[in-house]
């Protein structure tokens, strides 16, 4: 097709009907396969990227605690979106208090569980142990209602992307009042 052809014979007017769907339709099918193109060169990176399951943590946003103690738990899972990829392994979730000193307390009894101060450690070395841990919590001695802090959970595994999750621990119990 001559360039006349395109935009008319004295080169000003643009094409129409027929010629100008063809000459459109040209120029999308270059498009569609330059994008293609650039898709395909970017796949195999954004795989290597990943390169393993990734994470999802579960527990509750808030927790409204009192002077008994509350229980409550936090699972975790791994996704792989259906890749041939290893079995994440070696399941480590932190369990960090130190924003609820003086605020709340928790206690954990698992026997994977160990405390360090404030950070209790949880790990999985086998496959078949549960992904989850119950935890019970309460306020601390002197705290007044409306104080809040954050349990911050962070999730590691060997072949895995990890994960982390933040519930807000508040002190006392909200008032309802109807009418």
């Amino acid at each position: 097709m001559r360039i006349s052809e395109i935009h008319g014979e004295n080169g000003r007017q643009p094409l129409r009907g027929p010629a100008h769907h063809m000459y459109m339709k040209s120029k999308c099918t270059v498009l569609q396969s330059a994008l293609t193109a650039v898709v395909f060169a970017l796949a195999p990176a954004a795989a290597a990227v990943t390169g393993g399951s990734s994470a999802t943590i579960e527990a509750e946003k808030q927790l409204n605690v009192g002077s008994s103690a509350l229980s409550t738990g936090v699972n975790w899972m791994f996704s792989d979106s259906g890749a041939q990829v290893p079995a994440p392994t070696n399941d480590t979730l932190a369990i960090d208090t130190r924003d609820l000193t003086g605020i709340a307390s928790l206690s954990v009894e698992d026997p994977r569980c160990k405390p360090d101060q404030q950070v209790i450690t949880c790990v999985d070395t086998d496959s078949t142990q549960s992904r989850s841990v119950l935890f019970t919590v309460r306020a601390a001695a002197g705290a007044r209602p409306g104080d809040s802090g954050t349990i911050k959970y962070t999730l590691t595994a060997d072949h895995a992307t990890g994960a982390t999750m933040h519930t807000k621990v508040v002190v006392g119990v909200p008032n309802l009042v109807v009418g």
